[in-house]
């Protein structure tokens, strides 16, 4: 059985993020993934002021809904390591 290989998400690499939905189409805790993937792209590249938009979403679908299941990296056709990335928003915008 071939696996994929799974890229980490950094800013750079983000940038081929096309939005496609297929992630957050899958996500039982209803998170706005590719919404969530930009605040992070801007935390990673210094701004910690992006973690703020987090307390303007509903009470639910945020980063620490997530149940760290995996079907947003299986959907992703990037191979993007998307459940590590909302863990580490989830853990960051604990801290806020």
């Amino acid at each position: 059985m071939r696996t994929k290989a799974i890229a980490p998400i950094l800013a750079d690499n983000l940038a081929g993020c096309e939005r496609c939905q297929k992630c957050a189409a899958q996500c039982p805790g209803h998170i706005n993934i590719p919404a969530m993937l930009a605040i992070f792209c801007q935390c990673q590249n210094g701004d910690r002021s992006a973690l703020l938009p987090i307390k303007d979403f509903n009470k639910h679908g945020l980063p620490i809904d997530c149940i760290e299941c995996g079907a947003c990296t299986a959907h992703c056709p990037k191979h993007f390591d998307i459940r590590a990335a909302i863990k580490e928003l989830a853990m960051q915008s604990m801290q806020e």
